[in-house]
């Protein structure tokens, strides 16, 4: 297989399939196979893919307020571009891919010091993470 004209792997036995490391790949990409067969005999096929591995933009969160107390608990929502996901304390606690993102936040199911941040992917699966946020109740 080839990535813009430089070989990217080969593959001799079924069923045929090639890792390709995108990184140093942008945008729009041409790539072509070559098959060939036991007595020299070779086909290639060409096609584009779009490369994308930048992180996702757009990512903006509504914390209940900066660092601080939280209390009872609040409200925080998101905007990004395709799935976010709630951690606390490092873990995911929700996951959301319904745009118009709201999390509950509900202090009293954590210690009293707790760490809140968004994860948001986007439709390519690359990530972007918020601004960890610590709170205490």
């Amino acid at each position: 297989m080839f990535a813009e004209g430089k070989q990217i792997g080969a593959d001799t036995a079924a069923p045929w399939g090639i890792d390709w490391d995108t990184r140093g790949f942008a945008g729009l990409t041409q790539l072509s196979t070559r098959a060939t067969t036991a007595n020299g005999s070779s086909t290639t096929n060409g096609f584009q893919v779009v490369v994308d591995n930048a992180a996702p933009t757009g990512l903006t969160v509504r914390f209940p307020q900066k660092d601080g107390y939280i209390g009872q608990g609040g409200a925080l929502t998101v905007d990004a571009d395709a799935k976010v996901q709630l951690l606390v304390n490092g873990k995911v606690v929700k996951t959301d891919t319904t745009a118009g993102y709201t999390f509950a936040v509900q202090p009293k199911k954590y210690r009293k010091k707790f760490t809140v941040r968004i994860r948001a992917y986007d439709r390519a699966g690359n990530v972007r993470y918020s601004t960890a946020r610590t709170y205490s109740r």
